[in-house]
């Protein structure tokens, strides 16, 4: 009899506490509900360094972000590191001053797949290139021809800089044999923003690396002169070395000593792709140019 009797209170009392334990969850359930209905009164409202107003449950789960007036103001994303929403444009998470909200697009003629071109943005007011202003430049007849370069109706555009020699009337963009384009104007061509020496394009011929030019008597690297380089013999080789029949230059200064005959670059793996800053020919290793006396050039590989 008194073996049955614990039993059945054992029982009775485990029921309880089931019971008990129920109706407490429950009743955390129910709080918690009510302290998200008043998120505002325990967290309250925050403003973030770009301006947004962000509504915090308990001060630690955000919400939703909300502008001075209260009204959800969630960010749009417009591509290539642009957003906007009720009131701001951003651009890389920061806000971009004087943009226009309601006129602020990406250009017609934008350019996707261009290492520059493809994050040019504009308003009513201004162009913008990855968040900054492009100065000078006009919305209005801006556009962009592509390898970095654009133009409005009074000047040209490399990057974010304007080309002061340049001609916006005249400047057109070409391909050459090899299809390549070509950037030129009246009086100059155009190599990463740099105008070529020479006064009109059919005195000018650019070298595979568009870096170098040359006329029938001189050869220039970025507008200035290689001295005693040989224009019909000049080749570019790469990595800033080049040659002509008789010596071997490295950017514009002859490599003294070096055979032109022999030399052969040595390219290494870099971060990513090869690189060369080192050469040889039957007598030196170069790096950038220099003799490395203590390098073999009959042994010296990576």
């Amino acid at each position: 009899m008194f073996m049955k009797l614990n039993k059945k209170n054992l029982c009775i009392g485990l029921l309880v506490v089931m019971i008990l334990v129920v109706g407490v969850l429950g009743g955390c359930s129910q709080a918690n509900d009510r302290n998200l209905k008043g998120a505002t009164e325990v967290g309250g409202v925050e403003e973030t360094q770009d301006g947004v107003m962000k509504e915090k449950v308990g001060g630690d789960v955000e919400v939703v972000e909300k502008n001075e007036e209260g009204e959800s103001n969630k960010k749009i994303d417009l591509g290539w590191g642009y957003e906007k929403d009720n009131d701001f444009v951003f651009y890389a998470n920061k806000k971009i001053e004087g943009a226009d909200l309601e006129t602020f697009e990406p250009l017609e003629s934008f350019i996707v797949g261009a290492m520059y071109d493809t994050y040019i943005f504009k308003d009513k007011h201004s162009v913008y290139l990855r968040g900054h202003k492009i100065s000078y430049a006009d919305p209005d007849t801006f556009e962009v021809l592509g390898g970095g370069y654009s133009k409005d109706g009074v000047s040209v555009y490399y990057i974010d800089k304007r080309i002061s020699k340049a001609d916006a009337y005249s400047f057109k963009v070409a391909f050459d044999q090899e299809g390549k384009r070509e950037f030129f104007d009246k009086a100059f061509y155009y190599c990463y923003g740099i105008p070529s020496k020479e006064i009109g394009k059919q005195e000018v011929e650019l070298m595979p690396n568009c870096f170098y030019s040359k006329n029938e008597e001189e050869v220039f690297y970025k507008m200035k002169k290689i001295p005693y380089a040989d224009p019909d013999t000049f080749e570019v080789l790469g990595g800033g070395y080049s040659k002509d029949g008789v010596s071997v230059y490295y950017i514009t200064e002859k490599v003294e000593g070096a055979d032109s005959k022999t030399l052969e670059l040595i390219y290494y793996p870099g971060p990513g792709y090869e690189t060369v800053d080192y050469a040889k020919d039957k007598n030196h290793v170069y790096f950038k140019g220099e003799i490395k006396p203590e390098l073999d050039a009959s042994t010296f590989e990576f």
